[in-house]
């Protein structure tokens, strides 16, 4: 009964405690919000640009997309990642080092990245170094050197990706499998997503010359 009688008193008194706090301010009315305006143009090769200005902090970034990736690989695997990496070996006027310096001269640095359904360039600069960096990633993107002395380092650092970076690969690639073969049976379908394992992935990329 003692201990009852005590309970009740810890209850009544953290209920006045209660009772005596000050109650939060009601939230505030939502800031306003308003998408960047943004400025599309076609030039006369069919090249498509999008400008869109926003913030205040003077630089530029510019981002090349091109509608192709790792979905389109087919039977080439790891065929787009090998052709993005040796793209940033250099171009027939600069090299890989000419590349960094003049974009670090910028204030900004090359980025490469293929993806599953895009390829994508982007480079940001000091608004005042906008068009070298426009001539800069031109550059990139249409005078690719591909030399093939780097091709080995390129695809053993591939092969470098460790567990995790070939597992998330193979569950990309089983899931696209298993997709495409939804009408097959269960025992044809797992045969199929076996061959897309790393053994395979080595020997297809092994393959790959400049």
């Amino acid at each position: 009964m003692k201990r009852f009688a005590l309970l009740l008193a810890a209850l009544a008194a953290a209920t006045a405690i209660a009772e005596g706090r000050e109650l939060p301010p009601a939230p505030g009315p939502p800031h306003e919000f308003r998408l960047p305006a943004k400025e599309t143009l076609r030039l006369d090769n069919g090249l498509e640009i999008t400008f869109i200005d926003y913030g205040s902090v003077p630089k530029v970034t510019l981002l090349a997309v091109v509608r192709t990736g790792n979905i389109d690989e087919g039977t080439d695997t790891w065929l787009p990642d090998v052709t993005v990496e040796m793209m940033k070996e250099g171009t027939t006027t600069r090299s890989s080092y000419d590349i960094a310096k003049a974009a670090a001269g910028m204030g900004g640095s090359l980025g490469l990245n293929v993806g599953a359904e895009q390829t994508t360039a982007s480079l940001s600069v000091l608004s005042d170094r906008a068009v070298a960096a426009v001539e800069l990633l031109a550059d990139v993107l249409r005078n690719p050197h591909f030399p093939e002395s780097e091709l080995p380092r390129v695809r053993e650092n591939r092969f470098r990706l460790g567990p995790r970076g070939v597992h998330a690969r193979q569950m990309r690639h089983r899931r696209q499998l298993v997709v495409a073969l939804d009408s097959i049976d269960d025992g044809e379908r797992l045969g199929a997503c076996a061959a897309a394992g790393p053994v395979g992935h080595r020997a297809e990329i092994g393959r790959k010359t400049a």
